[in-house]
């Protein structure tokens, strides 16, 4: 999290992780390409992560009013476990993680090992609380026998977590989880930090901006870490 008082905007870092193959790199670009279909005009500049490989990065940034915006900063690296030293750059400073993972049968031990890794890296981040939002969304992709999606939900409340499902008659779940997500991950800086007082926001007035985040126009930028 990063607190620019002067300019209003709280800046926030969201992590999207899982086994490889489950379509972390496809959601990064999903992500343009809904802010550009968005009813309002969208400005979209990319480029490529030249300094760091098998990293990728997105800003989202949501004008929520007059004297408030939130910068999200959307983060994924490349599943394969070797890659441990470019895992935990992704992972520090993380303040929520949607979690990508696969519905098809034949992949659910990747699921666990990636889960279990991410978790590993959380824990070993002192920039990280172990307690930051989560959201777990299942995804068909790929060729294989998949989990029935009452099954796949039936663990949001084994995991008290919550579980999004997104198969190809249902493309714009992943947008519903990511907006989950941050507004989970604003409550939650908000109870830990209190960041409205930081902004010298009536609680009244904070709340009101939280309840519009959904609503609000989104334009994505290429961005540095903050």
């Amino acid at each position: 999290m990063h607190i620019d008082i002067t300019g209003r905007e709280l800046s926030i870092k969201i992590l999207v992780f899982g086994p490889p193959g489950v379509g972390k790199s496809n959601f990064i670009r999903e992500a343009a390409v809904y802010a550009e279909q968005a009813a309002t005009p969208m400005h979209v500049v990319t480029k490529p992560n030249a300094d760091i490989r098998f990293l990728e990065r997105l800003v989202l940034i949501l004008k929520l009013n007059d004297t408030l915006r939130f910068r999200v900063q959307l983060v994924t690296a490349a599943g394969d476990p070797s890659l441990a030293a470019v895992h935990q750059m992704a992972v520090s400073g993380t303040d929520g993680v949607l979690f990508l993972a696969s519905a098809q049968k034949r992949r659910w031990m990747a699921n666990k090992k990636s889960f279990v890794h991410l978790y590993d890296l959380i824990r070993s981040d002192k920039t990280t609380h172990n307690d930051i939002p989560l959201v777990l969304m299942f995804t068909d992709e790929g060729d294989g026998d998949v989990r029935a999606i009452e099954e796949l939900k039936a663990l949001e409340a084994e995991n008290e977590l919550p579980v999004y499902v997104k198969t190809s008659q249902t493309p714009n779940t992943m947008f519903d989880a990511l907006w989950h997500l941050i507004e989970d991950t604003v409550t939650y800086l908000e109870d830990r930090h209190r960041v409205s007082s930081r902004f010298q926001m009536p609680q009244y007035t904070w709340s009101s901006t939280i309840r519009r985040l959904q609503m609000q126009s989104v334009a994505i930028t290429s961005g540095e870490e903050r």
